[in-house]
């Protein structure tokens, strides 16, 4: 072969470069082009999601948009689905088969990384810093889980959580502060309640801002 030919890739080489490599047939038309716009890859460490609850979530919009998806081509979807590097690994590493991929997955990106992650979020006061008040329960939902699922978990995160929000829950019920008897049971409730709170504080300031008088004052001329 002369100096001036392109060197061949290998298909292995390919699909490491190319994630809509992997073979189509069998999936529905555009099937992987809209999963990437509703999943984002799965990036193996926090702050994104742990890969049960990505995996969970994969599986729940497959179902959405594909309910009939056969179970070899969601598992070439949730191949190509992953980060770049993580899927580079997986593939060097020969774990692209249903027998490998779960366990080698859990085994590299193991869920104590999360509850680490999210002790120290936690403690630093930053757990919910920024998010609105949907995402913070989802994030304070998997943060109780990860911690270790118990009583004491359930009620620091949540606690973490009203102290997040307290500037719109000046008018919530004083149960919400509540913590006797308090649960990992009843902690999605206790979350449903701070959310319903939230949402109708941010509503009253809405209509605030809006109501006459109280807009910018006018241009003089």
């Amino acid at each position: 072969m002369s100096s001036t030919d392109p060197t061949p890739h290998s298909p292995t080489q390919s699909r490491l470069n190319n994630p809509t490599f992997f073979p189509q047939h069998g999936l529905p038309a555009g099937a992987l082009d809209t999963l990437m716009k509703n999943v984002k890859p799965f990036s193996g460490k926090p702050p994104g999601p742990t890969w049960d609850s990505w995996k969970l979530s994969l599986n729940s919009t497959i179902k959405d948009y594909y309910p009939q998806m056969a179970t070899g081509a969601q598992f070439r979807l949730t191949i190509a689905l992953l980060q770049d590097d993580i899927r580079d690994l997986v593939i060097k590493a020969g774990k692209d088969t249903t027998e490998h991929f779960e366990a080698f997955i859990k085994t590299t990106y193991p869920s104590s990384l999360w509850a680490e992650y999210y002790d120290m979020a936690l403690h630093s006061g930053t757990l919910f810093k920024g998010k609105n008040i949907h995402i913070a329960c989802s994030i304070g939902n998997d943060a109780a889980w990860q911690l270790g699922g118990t009583s004491h978990w359930c009620t620091q995160v949540t606690k973490a959580l009203l102290s997040e929000f307290c500037a719109h829950l000046e008018q919530a019920p004083h149960e919400l502060w509540n913590f006797t008897d308090y649960t990992a049971g009843k902690m999605t409730e206790r979350f449903k309640a701070i959310t319903q709170a939230v949402l109708a504080s941010q509503a009253r300031q809405a209509a605030l801002r809006t109501a006459p008088g109280h807009g910018p004052p006018p241009l003089e001329t």
